[in-house]
C-alpha cells in the first residue's frame, strides 16, 4: 500500500490545462536543471607522497580516499594527473589545473593560491637516521636549526625548502625521496627531513630490509601539521568548486570520517 486512504485509490485526477506557452516554459526549466544537475569534473596535480598521495595504492592514498568522498558530496567529479610537486604546483598557478592536494600553508603560498577552509590531511613531522650513525642523542626539536650540525637531506619542492636553503651548507635538497635515502645511506648527510607516515613508507619501499630494520626517527615537538587542498587564482572555476568542497570537507570532519584516516598512529619503535 502507497499510504492513501483506499477511496482515492482508484479515483482519477484531472490534470489543469497548460498552455502551449507554459509547456515550452516547462521544458526549458527541465532542461536547465538538468545542465545545473550534471556533475562537473575537477582536474587535480597531485604528485607522490606515500602513504598520503601515491599510484602505488589502488586509492591513490589515504588524502585522495578523503579527496575522493568530498568531491563525491560536493557532486564533482575528480580526475588525478601525477607530477614532480613543483611542476604541480606550477600548473596549478598557471591555471592549467584547478587544484592540487596535500600542501601547507606558508606566506608564499599564500600568495600564490587560494587554500581550502578545512584540512584534507595532517602528519606529523619528523627526521629519519640509522641506527648508530649520531654522536649524541637528538633533543627535542620544532626547528630544522636545532638538528643542522648533524647534516639534513629533504626533498626539493617540499614545505621545507626555504627553511633548508637557508642553512647552506649543512643541509641538502634532494631531486626525489628516493635520491635523499640513498644520500642518508652513504652517510653524506645524517638525518633525513620528512613527514612520519612517509618516511616510514617510503624507507620501507626503498631500502633492503636489513636496512630498514636500521631506520630511526625523532618526532618533532609540534603537533601534527594540516594540508590543505590548493586552488588555482586563475583557473574560472576554481572559486566555484572551492565553495562547494568547503561545505563537503566540513560535513566530513563532522561525521568523523577525517579522524578515522588520519588519527596519529605509531607503528614502529
Amino acid at each position: 500500500m502507497n499510504g492513501y486512504p483506499a477511496k482515492y485509490l482508484h479515483t482519477k485526477v484531472k490534470s489543469p490545462r497548460m498552455p502551449v506557452g507554459g509547456v515550452l516554459l516547462a521544458l526549458v526549466s527541465s532542461f536547465s536543471f538538468k545542465i545545473n544537475a550534471e556533475t562537473d569534473t575537477i582536474h587535480f596535480a597531485i604528485g607522490e607522497y606515500p602513504p598520503l598521495v601515491t599510484k602505488s595504492r589502488e586509492d591513490l592514498g589515504i588524502a585522495t580516499k578523503f579527496v575522493r568522498e568530498a568531491c563525491k558530496l560536493a557532486n564533482l567529479k575528480p580526475e588525478f594527473d601525477f607530477f614532480s610537486w613543483n611542476k604541480a604546483g606550477h600548473v596549478v598557478q598557471n591555471g592549467n589545473y584547478t587544484a592540487s592536494f596535500p600542501w601547507r600553508k606558508n606566506e608564499e603560498r599564500l600568495e600564490r593560491f587560494l587554500f581550502s577552509e578545512y584540512t584534507t590531511s595532517q602528519s606529523m613531522t619528523a627526521v629519519f637516521y640509522f641506527e648508530n650513525t649520531l654522536t649524541q642523542a637528538l633533543p627535542s626539536w620544532v626547528k630544522y636549526n636545532q638538528l643542522s650540525h648533524h647534516g639534513l637531506v629533504g626533498i626539493n619542492g617540499y614545505w621545507y625548502q626555504e627553511e633548508l636553503e637557508a642553512l647552506g651548507s649543512q643541509a641538502y635538497l634532494a631531486r626525489d625521496a628516493q635520491h635523499a635515502w640513498s644520500i642518508l645511506k652513504a652517510g653524506r648527510m645524517k638525518l633525513l627531513a620528512d613527514t612520519y607516515l612517509t618516511g616510514i613508507t617510503e624507507s620501507e619501499s626503498f631500502l633492503t630490509a636489513e636496512d630498514f630494520k636500521r631506520v630511526k626517527f625523532k618526532l618533532s615537538s609540534t603537533p601534527p601539521i594540516p594540508g590543505y587542498i590548493i586552488y588555482s587564482k586563475a583557473h574560472p572555476d576554481a572559486l566555484r568548486f572551492k565553495e562547494r568542497l568547503d561545505k563537503a570537507i566540513l560535513d566530513l570532519h563532522s561525521k568523523g570520517f577525517f579522524d578515522e584516516l588520519f588519527s596519529p598512529k605509531i607503528h614502529k619503535p
